[in-house]
């Protein structure tokens, strides 16, 4: 069973996850390690890193006429809400002061629609995400 359970598992297929299952109830602290048991297949494998959640988020959204981005942290230094249209032309740019953990601005300025935003600052992209506009 050890013999299984210790394959590539794109080699093996379910049976390798089988194996392992019960061979969790003989040894529990025994790890596999997928991608050296790939590549000495010759498969290479990727690990998938998982995201941080977004650091932003836009209330109401859809907005009417105000609309408020809600930040997790505050900005050390003040930052820029840049927002973009379907065909992804840059509409508008605000700029956030520091130290805030929301920022209260007006779309009057916005055609109805969909819209891309980015926040970023002077280092970095903090986060994204879309608004919808109605009027």
């Amino acid at each position: 069973m050890f013999d299984i359970a210790n394959q590539c598992p794109l080699v093996g297929g379910n049976a390798v996850f089988r194996a392992r299952a019960l061979y969790a109830l003989v040894d529990a602290d025994q790890e596999f390690d997928d991608p050296a048991l790939c590549l000495l297949e010759g498969l290479i494998t990727k690990n998938v890193v998982e995201k941080d959640p977004n650091a932003v988020q836009m209330l109401p959204n859809p907005a009417n006429k105000m609309a408020t981005l809600v930040l997790t942290t505050p900005l050390e230094t003040s930052g820029w809400l840049v927002f973009y249209n379907s065909l992804g032309a840059e509409v508008m740019t605000l700029r956030i002061p520091a130290e805030q953990k929301q920022f209260t601005f007006g779309t009057a300025t916005l055609a109805p629609g969909m819209y891309h935003y980015l926040v970023r600052s002077a280092e970095s992209q903090l986060g994204e995400g879309k608004l919808s506009i109605t009027h």
